[in-house]
Formats: structure tokens, sequence, C-alpha cells
């Protein structure tokens, strides 16, 4: 349409020897041949002359045998230079006619996507060895696709048949195309002075396995894999320790949204994954009890306390504690009784960081006076047994309850419900004090950041308002003043750079707050819904004992309701808990844990070390010991292991705990389960934790040494997905 190339003539027979025809008389026609003009269009014989002149190869289409043999007789008889575009049907005999012809040829194997081929005498098929064979006859041959994104596995597939290796192949869609299109002296190759045209694989891009890592273009970066933190990672190392004792070797693991997606020795590597390799990688390791937390308080916490209270989002110290390896604590008190939490310290807030909430409770059994020894642990336990029974026949009442057909109040009666239900909506429609604790989300779109945020507010009889914000990414807490102007909250307080204002509306019907806050001149957009409505520094909250339902019927079974001191036994008691008894000798911890068989429970001794000499009496009887030196003792008798660190920032020394009793005959195998699988199992968490398998949590440490090698270092961490810096 540019040069006027004119219409088709009918005239021309459509064969072969009618393109060879036509063709003629356009080399003609650049020759100066005017009496052309008329079919051609008057601009095609000097455009063409142009192009002739400067050496311009003809990328001319030819499929059959007899269509590459004509151009290539036309093109050497013309002495043009010539690229053939498809040859779809060429056999080695023909490749190497190609070859001596000195002509280039644009190929690539035929990939028909599982299209029929025909069911004649002679059905056509598709030929993925085409590029090899024509290889194999010496022809030089670059890869086009029609789909640029399949370009690398198009290169990939002309190696079937042997012809053309992994470096031809290669070439063959770079430096060779760039030839054949004759930009060869800006792109095609890495050398001085061409244009930075590049692309960043996972490793061989002949591998399709190997992902793009990053892409640049004339020097500038256009894209990479890892700004994309919602994009998926693959960890590949010598040594994958999956926690229950096997390990691959080698192994690779493919982690997305936070959970492990695929384990195996290779998995999928996702168009954008991120790529890393090391030595040694094991699931995070797990603390059975340390006080990561506690911040130097040595307060008793009891069942009636919620320990979820107290965590933040994780500082600098439980990012330290992740950076040597542990990702999660079982966060108890220091004495040698109370209720613990399974969390992750380091996580930055997301709802993902409280693993069970009340995992365990630890019973003491040893007494001051020795003639009343064990005596309140019985008792304990028998009261425990008690309210389990009493919650069995309970839920057995309330399996074959069946209520009674519903009886119609009297007019009088419905006339004052729906007046009651009436003064109920009015009531709604008042703003409510704002006191409590609200949690939600801070979306920044300008630079594409959402954070969690979690606000605690106190509002006093004049409307004024007092209290704290944390944030994500943060770890200073913000002290917050203002007030409330019926729906509307004003707030202002002073953030680590600069001021912090926020203009929030309570929403009329719901319990939520949104509107706009600002920190350092950057707006973002705050949603928040209370989650309490008690301000902690005021008043901690006990769990109290669940109301019925309003309108019940009155003839339904009556629910026992939650005793906090025992709710963590039952729960042991059905499998979802455990309970761990603190002993101060081996014959403690034999009666112990018959006191413990006796109502069903496999207890955990805590005090493992001071009871070793009990392994082979409690084998099959507990469900583990918590130690630190005596790891081999337990784990020669069968007894699974976990180690303690008893600690805050000291757990980041487990796994030389481990290391230790390694060294003390403890085999390396049971050591890590001990770290990992062992202590999820123990906790009862083992559903989340503790594993490398599809499905869990994708806490993860990479090592450039085997585990529990004490020169080994811990190189990088993952506590749900996201890697701990």
């Amino acid at each position: 349409m540019d040069v006027g190339l004119g219409l088709e003539q009918a005239q021309l027979p459509r064969t072969t020897m009618g393109a060879v025809v036509a063709l003629r008389e356009l080399v003609a026609l650049a020759g100066g041949e005017g009496a052309l003009d008329a079919e051609y269009g008057p601009y095609t014989g000097a455009a063409l002359k142009g192009l002739i002149d400067a050496g311009t190869p003809w990328r001319m289409n030819a499929d059959t045998p007899e269509e590459v043999r004509a151009l290539l007789g036309l093109f050497t008889e013309l002495k043009l230079p010539l690229v053939l575009d498809g040859v779809s049907g060429a056999d080695e005999d023909l490749a190497k006619e190609i070859a001596a012809a000195g002509v280039t040829v644009i190929a690539g194997p035929h990939v028909l996507n599982g299209a029929d081929f025909g069911k004649g005498d002679e059905p056509s098929g598709p030929n993925h060895a085409l590029v090899s064979i024509l290889a194999k006859g010496g022809a030089d041959v670059v890869i086009a696709t029609t789909r640029p994104g399949d370009l690398r596995f198009t290169a990939a597939l002309a190696q079937r048949g042997g012809g053309l290796d992994e470096a031809g192949a290669f070439h063959a869609v770079t430096l060779g195309a760039a030839e054949v299109l004759g930009v060869a002296d800006r792109v095609g190759s890495l050398a001085v002075g061409k244009d930075a045209d590049f692309a960043v694989f996972a490793g061989s891009p002949m591998d399709l396995a190997n992902g793009v890592t990053a892409t640049w273009i004339g020097g500038e970066l256009v894209w990479e894999a890892n700004a994309r933190t919602e994009g998926p990672t693959v960890i590949e190392v010598e040594e994958l320790h999956l926690g229950d004792g096997h390990v691959l070797r080698p192994g690779q693991i493919l982690i997305r949204g936070g959970r492990i997606q695929e384990v195996g020795e290779r998995v999928a590597h996702p168009s954008g994954a991120v790529v890393l390799r090391g030595h040694a990688a094991m699931p995070g390791m797990i603390d059975a009890l340390g006080h990561l937390g506690l911040e130097g308080s040595r307060q008793r916490f009891s069942p009636r306390f919620p320990l979820e209270r107290i965590v933040e989002p994780g500082d600098a110290t439980d990012r330290r504690v992740a950076r040597a390896g542990v990702t999660t604590v079982n966060l108890g008190g220091r004495d040698n009784s109370g209720h613990s939490m399974v969390y992750k310290p380091a996580d930055d807030g997301s709802s993902r960081m409280i693993v069970d909430s009340l995992a365990t409770i630890r019973l003491e059994w040893s007494h001051a006076i020795p003639s009343e020894r064990g005596e309140a642990m019985r008792k304990v336990l028998e009261k425990a047994q008690e309210y389990d029974a009493k919650w069995r026949q309970y839920e057995q009442d309330l399996a074959n309850y069946k209520p009674a057909p519903p009886e119609e109040a009297p007019k009088e009666e419905q006339a004052v419900e729906a007046e009651a239900e009436e003064e109920d909506k009015d009531k709604k429609k008042e703003a409510r004090p704002v006191t409590g604790e609200w949690r939600g989300k801070a979306k920044n779109e300008e630079l594409k950041v959402e954070l969690d945020v979690r606000f605690r507010l106190l509002e006093d009889g004049d409307l004024k308002l007092t209290g704290n914000v944390r944030s994500e990414g943060f770890e200073e807490m913000w002290d917050l003043t203002g007030h409330r102007d019926e729906f509307n909250v004003h707030l202002v307080g002073t953030g680590p750079n600069g001021e912090v204002t926020l203009e929030l509306e309570l929403d009329k019907k719901e319990d939520k707050l949104a509107g706009k806050g600002t920190h350092a001149g950057n707006e973002s957009e705050i949603t928040l819904t209370r989650v309490s409505e008690e301000f902690p520094v005021v008043r901690i909250p006990e769990r109290g004992r669940p109301e019925a339902p309003d309108g019940s019927p009155k003839d339904m079974p009556k629910s026992p309701g939650i005793d906090p001191d025992l709710e963590p036994i039952r729960k042991a008691m059905s499998g979802k808990g455990a309970l761990f008894v603190s002993v101060s000798s081996s014959r403690d911890a034999i009666e112990a844990t018959a006191a413990c068989n006796a109502i069903g429970v496999k207890p955990v001794i805590w005090s493992g070390d001071v009871a070793a000499g009990a392994a082979s009496s409690l084998r099959g009887k507990v469900a583990g010991a918590v130690v630190r030196n005596s790891g081999a003792i337990w784990a020669e008798w069968g007894v699974p292991v976990a180690f303690a660190s008893g600690a805050e920032e000291g757990a980041g020394e487990l796994s030389l705990h481990a290391a230790r009793a390694v060294a003390g005959g403890m085999s390396p195998t049971a050591a890590v389960r001990a770290l990992t699988a062992d202590a999820a199992a123990m906790l009862g968490v083992g559903e989340r934790i503790g594993k490398l398998l599809p499905g869990l949590d994708a806490d993860i440490v990479l090592l450039d040494g085997s585990p529990l090698d004490v020169s080994a270092s811990v190189v990088r961490t993952w506590v749900n997905g996201k890697e701990i810096r």
C-alpha cells in the first residue's frame, strides 16, 4: 500500500511458475523496465532498486520442495540474496541444496496444538524435527514462532532430532536472528558498544524450568521478578530436609501466597519466579517453650488471659531470632505452670501470626512438701475429667435434641416485641463510643503498598480520645490524641517520619471506621473493624462463660460453660493440644505420666533432662520430652524430642542445643526432626508447620551447610512466605 504494488494480475497462473514470472517482472522493473509501471505502480521500481542496491535479502515464503528449488534457481540466476521462510516440507537432501546455495532458513518446529492431521493415504503431521533436519544438512537456520512468548520453548523443541545442540538453538534465537535481519551490529549478542538489551534467567536459558528474573532494554530495567512481592519463589538446594527425616538430594521447593506449593527434586518454575540457591534448606525451627515476646516480664499468665493480646508485629529482636532459623515459639511464662501460645514472632502483622492461641497447658508434679507430691496435679486432672465428661454429655444431648414446634405469641406480645425492635433501630442510629481495639488496613495507591494496622482508642465522657497505633513495617508504637464529633473521628500523632493525621468516619450500622490518614505527606485509605470494646491499659478482660443465644428454647440442653482453667486440659484430652508436665526426677516423670494416662492423655515431659533415666519406661506412654542436653538418651528409646530455649533472644541459639545433642550421640536426622516436625506434633500444630509439604506454611530456612553442622550459617529465612530482613 505504501509504494503502490498494484493489483493482482488475473492472467498470471496460481502456480509456482506464475510466482516466478511475477518475481522476474519485479526485478526487471527495478532494472528500469518502465513498461511494467502500469501493472506494478509508479513507485515500485524505484523502491526495489534502492533495496537491491543496498544488498537487502529477499525474504520469501516457501514450503514444498518444488517451491524451494524454484526460488533457489531463480535467485542464483539473478545473483540476489535470499532468505527462505517456512520450508516445512524439507528433507535432508533439500537441506543440502539450501546449504550449497548459501541461503539462510527461518523455520520452526511444527506445533499444531493437538489438531487432527487428516486420515487420507498420505496424512500430514507436525514435524518437530524440522530444524534439526535442516541443520543436519548443513543449512544455516534461525528460529521463529507465531507467538513471541513461545520463542524459548520453540528453540528448545527445535533440538529434537539431534541436528541442533543447545548452543545452536540459543544462537538461532539471538545473534543468528539478528544477522538475518541485518541488525547484528546493534543486538543479538552481549558485546561492547551494542544496545544493552538482555534478559536474566534463573539458570541456563535453554532449560525451560528456569524462568526470567529480569529484562533490560536500552540499558533500562523494564521488568524484574524480585519487585513482585506477591510472586512465586523457588528455592533450589543440594540438600532439602523435609523435617520428617527424609532428605531430597538435590531438592527444590516452590512457595507462593505464604504457603508451600510444591516440593520435589524438580518443581515448577512459574514465569517471573524468583529462584534462589543454597547448600541446604529445612523447615523453620520451633522453640518448644520460650519467652520471646515477654520483654523481660516474669508474670505468670492464667488461662483466663488471652496471650494473643500481647502480640505485636515483629521487632528487631524477633527478626534477629528468625534470622538464626527459629521461626516459631511456644510462648509461656517463666514458671513451671500455666498455659502457652504458639506464634511466629518475626511476622510483620499478618493474621497468620498466631498458630494456636491456647496450644499447651503446663502442670507441676513436684511439691515443696514431699508427702504431697503430685496431689495438686491429681486433683486438677480429676476436675478436668469431670469437666470433659459434662461436655461430652452436653454434646451428645445437643446432637439428639429435637426442638418443639414454636408457639405463636399473643397479639399483645407481638405488638410489644415490634415496638422494642423499633427502639433498637433508633438506638443503632446513635454514635457509640469508639473505645476499644480496631484492626484493619492502610492502603497507599501511589506507593502500591497495603499494611496491617492496629488502633487502640479510649474515649472519655467529653468525647476526647487518647490511644496509639501500630503499623506493619514499623517497630515503634505511635501515640494518638483527638476527639469525636458524632460519627467523625479526628486523630493526630507523631510517627517516625513526621506528623500523623487521621480523619475517619464511624459507620452508622456496623463497628467500622474508614477514612484517610496522612504520614510524611503520603495519604492512605484506612479501613478498620472493631475487634474489642476494651481498652487494654484500663482493664484486661477475662474469658468468661458464653451466654446462651437469645431466644433459645427453654428445653434446649444447657451448656456446662467454659472453664478457662480446665479447657486446655480438655483440649489435650481430645488430641488437639498438649499437656506439659514439669517434674524434678525420673520417679516424678513415671508417676505423672501414669496419672495423665489415666484420663487418656499422653503428656509431654517438660523437664526432660532431669527425667532422662525414665526414658525406657515411658516409651509409648508420652507424646515426647522437651530437652536441652539429653536428646540422645530419649531418642535412643524412641521417644520424640523437642528443644526449648527457655529464653527470649536466646532462642536464636536453639540449633546449638540440637548440635550439642548430636555431639552427645543423637542422630542428626532425629535432631532435625526435634527442631521441626516432632516439636510441631507435640504442640498439636503439625497441620501448619514443622515440615516442607504442599499446603503448609512457608516457614523455611536456607543454610550454607548441612543442618546441625556447627560451621554452617543461616543465609536466609522465610516466615509465612515472606523473607525476614
